[in-house]
């Protein structure tokens, strides 16, 4: 998953980046951000490349003010995007928002599908978030929950049943 991807998977006419760390005016809403190697250069990642370095998720305004001033005494994840920025080959970075209802949601759906597609997160970020039974099977089957390898079969049906007391019986 690369940024060119965002705008289209977030059904978004907005793909305006902006360099990392000079974000003057960020929409006063909710919404989701991505941060990217300036130019959209690629790096290499456990399978494929991708350009995208963090997904994010909230008041976009209060986000970017809290991202601008990059660390470097490892609190928060500052520390790491100085790290990237100035340590490493990497280069500059630039910036995206997208405005959405359901930020969280969202968030969740593309670092799942970074995931599933790098078997890893972007660099900075630390967590998964919520997956849905759907996202689980989907894990299961490619074998990336702990576990699951040898008993992929077991763990659907778990995941199966759940749904069906979840449901009342009634299946999936």
């Amino acid at each position: 998953m690369n940024s060119s991807e965002i705008s289209k998977l977030l059904g978004s006419t907005t793909d305006e980046w902006v360099k990392f760390g000079e974000v003057l005016n960020a929409p006063p809403c909710l919404g989701l951000y991505v941060i990217r190697v300036t130019d959209a250069k690629a790096i290499g990642r456990l399978r494929g490349n991708s350009d995208l370095i963090y997904i994010g998720q909230g008041d976009l305004r209060g986000r970017a003010k809290a991202h601008r001033n990059l660390r470097s005494d490892f609190k928060g994840k500052g520390w790491l995007l100085h790290l990237i920025t100035t340590g490493g080959s990497v280069g500059g970075l630039e910036i995206a928002f997208f405005p959405c209802e359901n930020p969280k949601q969202r968030e969740d759906e593309l670092l799942f599908k970074y995931f599933t597609e790098h078997l890893e997160l972007p660099p900075a970020n630390n967590k998964l978030g919520t997956l849905s039974d759907s996202q689980k099977l989907v894990m299961a089957a490619m074998g990336l929950i702990p576990g699951s390898t040898s008993g992929r079969g077991e763990l659907f049906l778990k995941i199966l049943s759940d749904r069906r007391s979840k449901a009342g019986g009634s299946g999936l």
